[in-house]
Protein backbone atom coordinates (compact mmCIF):
# COMPACT_ATOMS: atom_id res chain seq x y z
CA UNK A 1 0.00 0.00 0.00
CA UNK A 2 1.90 3.40 -1.03
CA UNK A 3 1.24 6.29 1.42
CA UNK A 4 1.42 9.75 1.10
CA UNK A 5 5.09 9.84 2.53
CA UNK A 6 5.84 6.84 0.00
CA UNK A 7 4.99 8.92 -3.12
CA UNK A 8 6.72 12.04 -1.18
CA UNK A 9 10.08 9.75 -0.91
CA UNK A 10 9.74 8.18 -4.40
CA UNK A 11 9.24 11.65 -6.33
CA UNK A 12 11.91 13.28 -4.37
CA UNK A 13 14.59 10.17 -4.74
CA UNK A 14 13.99 10.06 -8.66
CA UNK A 15 13.71 14.06 -9.28
CA UNK A 16 16.94 14.74 -6.99
CA UNK A 17 14.52 16.31 -4.99
CA UNK A 18 14.20 17.43 -1.12
CA UNK A 19 11.83 15.45 0.67
CA UNK A 20 10.96 18.24 2.88
CA UNK A 21 10.34 20.54 -0.44
CA UNK A 22 7.84 17.66 -1.83
CA UNK A 23 6.16 17.14 1.48
CA UNK A 24 5.76 21.25 1.30
CA UNK A 25 4.14 20.84 -1.87
CA UNK A 26 2.27 18.15 -1.14
CA UNK A 27 1.03 19.42 2.16
CA UNK A 28 -0.84 22.55 0.15
CA UNK A 29 -2.38 19.60 -2.26
CA UNK A 30 -3.88 17.78 0.74
CA UNK A 31 -5.60 21.36 2.28
CA UNK A 32 -7.00 22.16 -0.98
CA UNK A 33 -8.72 18.12 -1.33
CA UNK A 34 -5.84 17.48 -4.56
CA UNK A 35 -4.65 14.66 -2.64
CA UNK A 36 -6.34 12.30 -0.50
CA UNK A 37 -6.52 12.27 3.05
CA UNK A 38 -7.87 10.22 5.85
CA UNK A 39 -7.37 8.63 8.61
CA UNK A 40 -3.32 7.49 10.27
CA UNK A 41 -1.74 4.36 10.70
CA UNK A 42 -2.98 1.16 9.04
CA UNK A 43 -6.21 3.92 7.90
CA UNK A 44 -4.02 6.53 6.64
CA UNK A 45 -5.08 7.49 2.76
CA UNK A 46 -3.50 5.33 -0.13
CA UNK A 47 -2.28 7.02 -2.73
CA UNK A 48 -4.52 7.38 -6.36
CA UNK A 49 -2.99 7.52 -9.69
CA UNK A 50 -4.73 10.92 -9.55
CA UNK A 51 -3.02 11.58 -6.05
CA UNK A 52 0.38 10.87 -7.82
CA UNK A 53 -0.63 12.46 -11.30
CA UNK A 54 -1.34 16.25 -9.06
CA UNK A 55 1.84 15.58 -7.13
CA UNK A 56 3.86 15.26 -10.10
CA UNK A 57 2.07 18.22 -11.80
CA UNK A 58 2.68 20.42 -8.46
CA UNK A 59 6.17 19.42 -8.45
CA UNK A 60 7.34 20.42 -12.18
CA UNK A 61 4.63 22.97 -12.96
CA UNK A 62 4.83 25.90 -10.03
CA UNK A 63 7.61 27.48 -8.10
CA UNK A 64 6.30 28.56 -5.01
CA UNK A 65 4.89 25.63 -2.79
CA UNK A 66 1.17 27.87 -2.16
CA UNK A 67 0.78 28.09 -5.98
CA UNK A 68 0.54 24.19 -6.34
CA UNK A 69 -3.28 23.92 -6.08
CA UNK A 70 -3.69 26.53 -8.96
CA UNK A 71 -1.05 25.23 -11.21
CA UNK A 72 -2.78 21.41 -10.40
CA UNK A 73 -5.89 23.02 -11.33
CA UNK A 74 -4.61 24.80 -14.91
CA UNK A 75 -2.85 21.88 -15.82
CA UNK A 76 -5.47 19.17 -15.33
CA UNK A 77 -7.97 21.18 -17.72
CA UNK A 78 -5.23 21.52 -20.20
CA UNK A 79 -6.92 20.56 -23.89
CA UNK A 80 -5.06 18.38 -26.22
CA UNK A 81 -3.89 20.67 -29.54
CA UNK A 82 -5.17 19.25 -33.15
CA UNK A 83 -1.99 18.71 -34.75
CA UNK A 84 -1.00 16.02 -31.68
CA UNK A 85 0.93 12.85 -33.28
CA UNK A 86 -1.59 9.84 -32.66
CA UNK A 87 -0.81 6.58 -31.96
CA UNK A 88 -2.19 4.36 -34.43
CA UNK A 89 -2.28 1.17 -32.67
CA UNK A 90 -4.86 1.98 -30.29
CA UNK A 91 -5.57 0.75 -26.80
CA UNK A 92 -4.13 2.31 -23.88
CA UNK A 93 -1.36 4.34 -25.86
CA UNK A 94 -4.53 5.56 -27.88
CA UNK A 95 -6.67 7.05 -25.60
CA UNK A 96 -3.35 9.18 -24.51
CA UNK A 97 -4.04 11.36 -27.99
CA UNK A 98 -8.30 10.86 -28.05
CA UNK A 99 -9.97 13.95 -29.14
CA UNK A 100 -10.37 16.31 -27.09
CA UNK A 101 -8.95 14.48 -24.02
CA UNK A 102 -7.87 16.88 -20.84
CA UNK A 103 -4.15 16.35 -19.68
CA UNK A 104 -5.34 14.60 -16.17
CA UNK A 105 -6.42 11.58 -17.77
CA UNK A 106 -3.72 11.27 -20.38
CA UNK A 107 -1.25 11.83 -17.72
CA UNK A 108 -2.71 9.55 -15.52
CA UNK A 109 -3.06 6.98 -18.26
CA UNK A 110 0.76 7.56 -18.90
CA UNK A 111 1.34 6.58 -15.34
CA UNK A 112 -1.10 3.87 -15.05
CA UNK A 113 0.81 2.36 -18.18
CA UNK A 114 4.19 2.33 -15.80
CA UNK A 115 2.25 -0.18 -13.68
CA UNK A 116 4.34 -3.58 -13.98
CA UNK A 117 2.90 -6.49 -15.48
CA UNK A 118 2.89 -10.05 -13.93
CA UNK A 119 6.11 -10.14 -16.22
CA UNK A 120 7.58 -7.45 -13.78
CA UNK A 121 8.22 -5.12 -16.68
CA UNK A 122 5.90 -1.57 -17.47
CA UNK A 123 2.50 -2.51 -18.73
CA UNK A 124 3.20 -0.18 -21.84
CA UNK A 125 6.00 -2.20 -22.78
CA UNK A 126 3.33 -5.00 -23.99
CA UNK A 127 1.86 -2.52 -26.59
CA UNK A 128 5.19 -1.71 -28.50
CA UNK A 129 8.07 -4.10 -29.47
CA UNK A 130 11.04 -1.63 -29.07
CA UNK A 131 13.67 -1.43 -26.57
CA UNK A 132 14.74 1.94 -27.94
CA UNK A 133 11.19 3.58 -26.26
CA UNK A 134 10.97 6.35 -23.74
CA UNK A 135 8.28 8.03 -22.63
CA UNK A 136 8.91 11.95 -21.11
CA UNK A 137 6.11 15.22 -19.88
CA UNK A 138 6.98 18.53 -20.72
CA UNK A 139 5.60 21.19 -18.56
CA UNK A 140 6.06 24.60 -20.11
CA UNK A 141 5.67 27.81 -17.70
CA UNK A 142 4.35 30.49 -17.68
CA UNK A 143 1.71 30.03 -19.83
CA UNK A 144 1.05 26.26 -18.52
CA UNK A 145 1.30 24.40 -21.41
CA UNK A 146 2.42 20.06 -21.45
CA UNK A 147 3.13 17.54 -23.86
CA UNK A 148 3.33 14.06 -23.82
CA UNK A 149 6.31 12.22 -25.87
CA UNK A 150 6.27 8.69 -26.51
CA UNK A 151 10.05 8.26 -28.85
CA UNK A 152 11.97 5.83 -30.80
CA UNK A 153 16.02 6.54 -30.91
CA UNK A 154 18.35 4.54 -32.87
CA UNK A 155 20.68 2.75 -31.05
CA UNK A 156 24.01 4.45 -30.22
CA UNK A 157 27.32 4.08 -32.58
CA UNK A 158 30.58 4.90 -32.34
CA UNK A 159 30.05 7.79 -34.08
CA UNK A 160 26.95 8.67 -32.32
CA UNK A 161 28.02 7.85 -28.50
CA UNK A 162 25.48 10.17 -27.06
CA UNK A 163 22.14 9.39 -26.52
CA UNK A 164 20.70 12.92 -26.83
CA UNK A 165 22.08 13.13 -30.47
CA UNK A 166 20.30 9.76 -31.33
CA UNK A 167 17.49 9.86 -33.88
CA UNK A 168 14.11 9.96 -32.81
CA UNK A 169 10.63 8.81 -33.86
CA UNK A 170 7.49 10.38 -32.35
CA UNK A 171 5.21 7.71 -32.05
CA UNK A 172 3.15 9.87 -29.93
CA UNK A 173 3.49 13.41 -29.31
CA UNK A 174 0.38 15.17 -27.55
CA UNK A 175 0.72 18.65 -27.04
CA UNK A 176 -2.14 20.07 -24.34
CA UNK A 177 -2.69 24.08 -24.32
CA UNK A 178 -4.65 26.62 -22.32
CA UNK A 179 -7.23 28.45 -24.36
CA UNK A 180 -7.14 30.68 -22.02
CA UNK A 181 -3.82 31.81 -22.17
CA UNK A 182 -1.46 30.67 -24.80
CA UNK A 183 1.90 30.61 -25.14
CA UNK A 184 3.22 34.08 -25.82
CA UNK A 185 4.96 34.93 -28.76
CA UNK A 186 7.56 37.63 -26.98
CA UNK A 187 10.90 37.47 -26.47
CA UNK A 188 10.13 36.79 -22.45
CA UNK A 189 11.35 33.84 -20.21
CA UNK A 190 9.92 30.46 -21.05
CA UNK A 191 10.51 27.72 -18.22
CA UNK A 192 10.19 23.81 -20.05
CA UNK A 193 10.25 21.23 -17.36
CA UNK A 194 11.27 17.83 -18.28
CA UNK A 195 10.31 14.00 -16.81
CA UNK A 196 11.00 10.85 -18.02
CA UNK A 197 10.95 7.39 -17.72
CA UNK A 198 12.73 7.28 -14.50
CA UNK A 199 10.77 9.13 -12.69
CA UNK A 200 7.22 7.78 -14.23
CA UNK A 201 8.51 4.32 -13.77
CA UNK A 202 9.45 4.87 -10.31
CA UNK A 203 6.02 6.28 -9.19
CA UNK A 204 4.27 3.24 -11.86
CA UNK A 205 6.28 0.89 -9.87
CA UNK A 206 4.95 2.40 -6.08
CA UNK A 207 1.00 2.18 -7.58
CA UNK A 208 1.85 -0.99 -8.33
CA UNK A 209 2.37 -2.39 -4.78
Amino acid sequence: MALFRDLVRTIAEAESISEMTVTGIGQYLRDAGLISKHGRGRAAAQMSTTDAANLLIAVNACSLAKDAPEAVKTFRELYISPSSIRFEGGGLLGRITAAEVRFAEAFELVLEAHKLSEANTPIWRGFVDSDFLRFEIGFGRPSSAAYIRLSESTPPSPSNPFGWLAWETNLVFAHFWNRKLLWSQGEGRKDLTIIGDDTLSAVGKLLTT
